[in-house]
């Protein structure tokens, strides 16, 4: 899969990378760097604000969402509903962001999507959020 098809550019580019999974799911690493202008708070490891959290599950969803229209065919954010934070992110954290697709309703594609923070011999569910990006059809 290829995050070619959002068009967030750094700073606001969380989810720079290939991901892995299918029409179904997806798994992507996020990239919350310390040398963000917009993170930068004086400290070597800065935790993330949350609001960035929320906006690498959406950029991970909109990929998802991409790959399960056609070619030709766009969607947009639509909705971000029942947001639970378990947990902080720091710069340093290894976090990847979960993304399944949950249903389809009309041009409303619904999104169960999570970020996982990867600890020391396992890993913690940081947040949750269901995500619904609509689809516009022929781009």
């Amino acid at each position: 899969m290829n995050v070619v098809s959002i068009p967030h550019r750094e700073p606001f580019l969380f989810v720079p990378g290939a991901g892995q999974g299918d029409a179904h799911g997806y798994v992507v690493a996020a990239r919350f760097s310390a040398d963000n202008p917009y993170l930068a708070d004086g400290t070597a490891d800065p935790i993330v604000p949350r609001t960035f959290v929320l906006e690498a599950l959406a950029q991970a969803s909109a990929v998802l969402a991409h790959q399960s229209f056609e070619a030709t065919q766009s969607g947009v954010l639509a909705l971000l509903k029942d947001a639970e934070f378990f947990g902080d992110v720091r710069c340093s954290d290894m976090v990847t962001m979960q993304v399944k697709h949950h249903r389809t309703f009309a041009k409303l594609w619904w999104y169960a999507a999570k970020a996982v923070r990867r600890d020391n011999g396992g890993e913690t569910v940081i947040a949750t959020a269901q995500i619904v990006v609509a689809h516009l059809g022929a781009a």
